[in-house]
């Protein structure tokens, strides 16, 4: 076009310069129209006709066809699909991901020819989801409704000194036996060798010990002493318990059956509990646990430890 003297000014191209529904996607180059060229918040969901997005976008499927591998991989790629074929060596430089949310192993196989897989970087397959969820590293509360298959481990948490656990709640029960004969005819106490150990899970606890045996002893007029000892962690010889027996008359069969509650035990180390008993009098044999002498034979020594949470 022709002008006299100087032409008009020119101005940008605006919206109103474009008839609507002029621009389809064949006239627009592909990577021509960047994040750089579209203002910030003029696209927005209203500007989006149904259907133009795929659906895709808005969840994760695997690709139900076989997604082929062959080449170098040199970034960071996540592929999700049923089944993974190796048409060509491939090298892995970066970080390859081969997913699935489907409830089996990734398999990877290939195609007639003998392939390889090398590189320095990172490859790696398996589900997305594990078949049981994993806790490791995280904080808050279970709930009452919480279950396990077959049962919550909460052997770490009894560890942990920040676990809690009401007053009374029993931790652990610890149990042993003893059968062989013992005879003590001195008035100093000696180790009958019945004992149980146990390791407190929380350095907080007390540990209920209790014994029961038979006990027989020649003579008359006179008794045994009985005691109990701890040694180990909390604390080297300390004598927890000691029982005066009684008087009795004639030789003595009789059960005994005595119960001892450490302080706190501020240990998380092993602890052994033992029982230590002597006759009052050293014209006296006392046998221990109940034997032959009575006609009876002998009985077992029951020995329980319990930890209890304070």
């Amino acid at each position: 076009m022709a002008y006299m003297g100087r032409p008009g000014a020119t101005a940008p191209l605006t919206t109103a310069d474009i008839p609507d529904n002029s621009i389809t996607t064949a006239k627009i180059v592909d990577s021509n129209i960047t994040t750089a060229k579209i203002l910030d918040d003029n696209v927005t969901a209203a500007k989006i006709p149904a259907g133009a997005v795929s659906s895709d976008v808005l969840y994760l499927e695997n690709n139900t066809s076989t997604q082929t591998l062959s080449g170098t991989y040199s970034t960071e790629r996540l592929y999700l699909n049923d089944s993974y074929q190796l048409t060509g060596d491939v090298t892995v430089t970066g970080h390859l991901a081969l997913g699935s949310v489907a409830d089996s192993d990734v398999v990877i196989t290939q195609d007639s020819t003998e392939r390889t897989i090398t590189g320095s970087g990172l490859l790696e397959s398996g589900r997305l989801m594990n078949d049981v969820p994993s806790l490791t590293g995280m904080t808050g509360e279970l709930g009452s409704g919480v279950t396990g298959s077959p049962n919550l481990n909460l052997t770490t948490g009894l560890a942990n000194a920040s676990t809690t656990f009401p007053a009374g709640h029993v931790l652990q029960v610890v149990y042993a036996t003893k059968d062989t004969g013992f005879a003590n005819s001195t008035t100093s106490y000696a180790n009958t060798g019945s004992a149980v150990s146990i390791t407190p899970k929380k350095s907080t606890s007390k540990i209920v010990v209790q014994f029961q045996a038979d006990v027989w002893y020649s003579g008359g007029g006179d008794y045994f002493d009985l005691q109990i000892r701890a040694t180990g962690g909390m604390n080297n010889s300390n004598i927890m318990h000691s029982v005066d027996t009684g008087t009795h008359g004639g030789s003595y069969v009789g059960t005994a059956f005595h119960q001892a509650l450490t302080p706190v035990v501020n240990t998380t180390s092993s602890i052994t509990f033992t029982m230590w008993i002597k006759p009052n009098a050293s014209s006296r044999t006392m046998y221990y646990p109940n034997n032959s002498q009575d006609g009876t034979g002998k009985n077992k020594v029951n020995i329980l430890a319990w930890e209890i949470a304070q």
